[in-house]
């Protein structure tokens, strides 16, 4: 039996991916700042098909605090 939880619970998932990839709704929903890049990339989905959404255009650099660490 389970028992929901009063607080939310942060969990990562290892997805095995060698990249970082955010959805361009995530980055107009928080307003992140965008690069084009100098290139367009390919993005092959893990059963080696060509990704749908099309080709990546831009870049961000994002920054990540968990405690006193930044990343």
């Amino acid at each position: 039996m389970y028992q929901s939880l009063a607080e939310p619970i942060t969990t990562l998932i290892d997805s095995g991916a060698t990249e970082n990839f955010i959805d361009y709704r995530t980055v107009v929903k928080y307003r992140l700042g965008t690069q084009k890049l100098p290139q367009e990339r390919k993005i092959l989905n893990v059963d080696g098909m060509e990704n749908r959404a099309g080709l990546i255009k831009h870049c961000i650099h994002l920054y990540i605090k968990s405690g006193d660490q930044q990343k």
